[in-house]
């Protein structure tokens, strides 16, 4: 009897370890979505982490792209219960580092709330999908804390900081010290004004010089010339269509806000459009306005790439829209 337990407990001991070692946890997955030197990464972050009820604040979805993906990611924003969404921008920039592109995609949501206590915003994802294969891979930002208050962050730390102790009396060599400063001070504001005064006498006699003719001021740059020049400029970055219509779209974004006063720099497309509806813009630019826009953001956020002949098309349309409006 006892031989036969031995056996069993030296196959059950024999057999775990193998068992275990074999398995992986059930949370570690590897996959492989477009080239293998594409890289993904979200990062998500509050411009505060402690705010008062109905205040707002900056929620800030940072997509990091490393190199070029054979198809565009889908990107779904996190649930945003118990806060108020009050208004939504986006923006994108493009480095190259080390000889590879660099794209950071920016989604920021300006939010508050009206219920006190701590609220923890989930993860932002992101789906990458294999061309090839089909497979889907998902990728997800870091959650945040945010702490809402019932009167504001940082009364308690501020009312403390105010409170000082108070300083005994200054003792007879700091009053010495004070007193040299004072009078060392003095003399020499009494030596430069008998400098000063010397100086003014000796040129009172004197004729006064002819004053030197003023050069002509600069011609100050109007918003309509100041885009259209711009526009010109980005002829030679042809070569990088992302690029090339950034910079002529930039250009249309700055002329509507120095011109029409639509703040369109800071302005997804469809804001713009609603903002130009009740502007000085006329109806019959509105169209061509809303092809430039949603051309540039094919180009730059879904990867469209366009022909010559597009590009040179899309900068004379930009060209006729300057001038019209």
């Amino acid at each position: 009897m006892k031989k036969i337990l031995s056996a069993l407990i030296f196959a059950i001991a024999f057999v775990m370890p193998a068992s275990s070692h074999g398995a992986q946890p059930a949370d570690r997955q590897q996959a492989v979505a477009g080239p293998p030197e594409y890289r993904l990464s979200l990062e998500a972050k509050a411009s505060r982490d402690e705010v008062a009820k109905g205040e707002t604040f900056s929620y800030t979805l940072s997509v990091i792209e490393e190199g070029e993906a054979d198809v565009p990611f889908r990107l779904s924003p996190p649930d945003f219960s118990g806060f108020n969404v009050t208004g939504e921008y986006s923006s994108q920039s493009t480095r190259i580092i080390n000889n590879r592109e660099r794209t950071v995609t920016e989604q920021e949501y300006r939010l508050s709330s009206d219920l006190a206590g701590e609220h923890l915003i989930p993860p932002a994802r992101a789906v990458v999908a294999d061309p090839k294969t089909g497979k889907e891979v998902e990728f997800k930002s870091n959650p945040v804390k945010v702490t809402v208050t019932e009167h504001g962050p940082g009364i308690l730390k501020s009312l403390k900081n105010d409170i000082r102790d108070i300083r005994g009396p200054m003792s007879f060599l700091e009053r010495i010290k004070i007193f040299f400063y004072i009078m060392t001070a003095l003399v020499a504001l009494g030596f430069f004004l008998i400098i000063g005064l010397i100086v003014y006498m000796a040129r009172r006699g004197k004729k006064k010089r002819p004053a030197a003719p003023v050069a002509p001021a600069a011609p100050v740059i109007g918003p309509k010339e100041e885009a259209l020049k711009a526009i010109e400029a980005a002829e030679v970055l042809k070569a990088d269509s992302k690029v090339y219509y950034s910079v002529i779209s930039e250009a249309i974004r700055k002329y509507l806000r120095a011109a029409h006063s639509i703040p369109a720099t800071e302005a997804t497309t469809a804001e713009i459009m609603q903002a130009v509806k009740s502007s000085t813009i006329p109806a019959s630019a509105y169209d061509k306005l809303r092809e430039i826009l949603e051309e540039a953001d094919l180009v730059k956020f879904a990867k469209y790439a366009p022909t010559e002949e597009e590009k040179t098309k899309y900068m004379e349309k930009a060209r006729e829209l300057v001038r019209q409006v």
